[in-house]
C-alpha cells in the first residue's frame, strides 16, 4: 500500500513538474523571445538572490553539473547578463554575478510569467485558491523535510 502511494506520488510529481515548466516558459514564448533559456532565467533568478557565487555554488543551487553551468553562464556572459571573475583569494575558483542587463532581462521575464500565471490561476474561485494554498503550503513543508535528511 505505502510503495503504490509512493509510486502515485511520484508520478503525480514528474507530470506536475513537465506542465509546470511548460507554463513557466509560455509566456516566453509566446512574445516569441528565445533568447534565454529556461536554466538561464533560473540562473540568473539565484545570481539575484544570492547575490555573487563561485561557478561551483551555482552549479550546486541550479542542480546541474560544472559543464552544464559553464554552457549556460557562457551564454549569459555573451548576452551580458552576467560577469565572470575570478576570485582574489584563489585564482581557481571562479566567481558569476549578475549585470544590470541581466536584472533587467531577469525582471521582464519574471512580470511576464507572473502575468501569464496570474491570468491562468483568476479562472479559480476563491474557496479554490483557498483550497490550492492549503495544499500548497503543506506540500512546501512536505519538501523542507526531505531536505533535512
Amino acid at each position: 500500500m505505502k510503495e503504490e502511494k509512493i509510486r502515485q506520488l511520484i508520478d503525480g510529481l514528474w507530470s506536475t513538474t513537465l506542465a509546470s515548466r511548460k507554463h513557466i516558459d509560455e509566456p516566453r514564448r509566446a512574445a516569441g523571445e528565445s533568447a534565454l533559456s529556461h536554466h538561464q532565467v533560473f540562473c540568473l533568478d539565484l545570481l539575484r538572490e544570492n547575490g555573487d557565487v563561485s561557478m561551483s555554488e551555482l552549479a550546486a543551487q541550479a542542480g546541474v553539473s560544472n559543464q552544464q553551468l559553464t554552457r549556460i553562464v557562457n551564454e549569459l556572459v555573451n548576452l551580458g547578463c552576467a560577469e565572470r571573475y575570478p576570485s582574489p583569494t584563489n585564482r581557481r575558483v571562479v566567481f558569476v554575478k549578475i549585470t544590470d542587463k541581466g536584472n533587467e532581462i531577469l525582471h521582464e521575464n519574471l512580470r511576464l510569467a507572473y502575468e501569464y500565471a496570474y491570468a491562468k490561476l483568476d479562472r479559480f474561485t476563491e474557496a479554490e485558491l483557498d483550497d490550492i494554498l492549503l495544499h500548497f503550503t503543506a506540500l512546501q513543508q512536505y519538501w523542507l523535510r526531505l531536505k533535512e535528511r
